[in-house]
């Protein structure tokens, strides 16, 4: 009887604890989710702007892109600037018109903003016009200005063996506080690619400017891909990117070697020889690519024996 006893009164204790447990749980706060007005705009940064801005001293300013979800009225949005430096300023309203569901304001870049030096800022849109559930765009903008100067150096000719039947001419700049850096605007238009019949392929993601350095005396380097305007297949998302080797895979560093410049009898540079790798993410790739750029002066279609593309 004492046994029975003994094992009742563990129960009942066993059952008293688990009770006890359940409601510790039950009392336990859980932060409530964000409640959402029905008339709420949806306002948010657009995925596709950059956070990073590079500034021409000439030009000292920059356009942010706004998107919304309701666009029957006009709206104004109280945006708030956390900048430290004191160097940029806010338009003073930033409104959507009615019917638009994309809004670009401009931010002011003061005169006396120091070159080559990175600026930090934030961007955040008021609580009340954003929609936290609703997918692309951000309420927050996290980013950074730097002003520099580039120097134009003439028209250059750029030649992708992968990408196009011709050759295409380009703007070539040289960065004015460092002259190992040189870019070009951006040679993959509709135009040339149509040429050389990729057809749907066309579509990919652009970008405005294309930059190489000079490392090392000889070689020539960029930052990790350019992208070609080109999908594979035409299959949104699949992008087919231009990689540094070494950018792709460590395994490929030394294909960087392939990618330098080549001079001509009194130094000057002629023309660089460059061997990206063409690839797309997770899929995979056509491997090394001759590519070219024939700086002011040379003839790049001459020595290919190309044409030059005409639109």
């Amino acid at each position: 009887m004492k046994t029975i006893n003994i094992i009742k009164y563990i129960s009942i204790l066993l059952a008293i604890s688990l009770f006890t447990t359940s409601c510790e749980e039950d009392n336990i706060t859980r932060e409530q989710s964000p409640t959402v007005a029905d008339d709420c705009s949806g306002v948010r940064f657009a995925d596709e702007f950059s956070s990073n801005f590079e500034i021409d001293p000439d030009i000292l300013a920059f356009d942010i892109t706004l998107i919304r979800e309701y666009s029957t009225e006009a709206l104004s949005v109280p945006i708030t600037l956390t900048d430290t430096s004191g160097y940029l300023t806010l338009p003073s309203d930033i409104a959507f018109a009615a019917g638009d569901t994309v809004l670009t304001f401009t931010i002011g870049v003061s005169a006396s903003t120091p070159s080559a030096k990175n600026i930090g800022f934030e961007l955040n849109i008021d609580e009340s016009f954003v929609n936290p559930y609703l997918a692309g765009g951000s309420p927050v903008l996290v980013g950074s200005i730097t002003v520099v100067k580039w120097n134009a150096l003439g028209k250059a000719q750029f030649y992708d063996s992968f990408s196009f039947y011709s050759v295409i001419e380009v703007d070539l700049e040289q960065r004015d506080d460092d002259n190992s850096q040189y870019r070009i605007s951006y040679p993959y238009t509709v135009g040339i690619l149509t040429e050389a019949e990729w057809d749907n392929w066309i579509g990919g993601n652009t970008q405005e400017k294309i930059t190489f350095k000079i490392a090392e005396d000889t070689l020539v380097t960029w930052d990790g891909f350019w992208y070609t305007n080109l999908l594979n297949g035409g299959n949104a998302g699949e992008d087919i990117k231009a990689y540094l080797p070494s950018s792709l895979s460590s395994t490929l560093e030394e294909d960087d070697l392939q990618s330098t410049i080549v001079t001509g009898e009194d130094g000057t540079i002629s023309y660089f020889s460059l061997n990206p790798y063409f690839y797309v993410d997770g899929l995979g790739g056509w491997g090394l690519k001759p590519v070219y750029l024939g700086f002011p002066g040379f003839d790049l279609a001459g020595a290919l024996e190309v044409e030059i593309f005409s639109e």
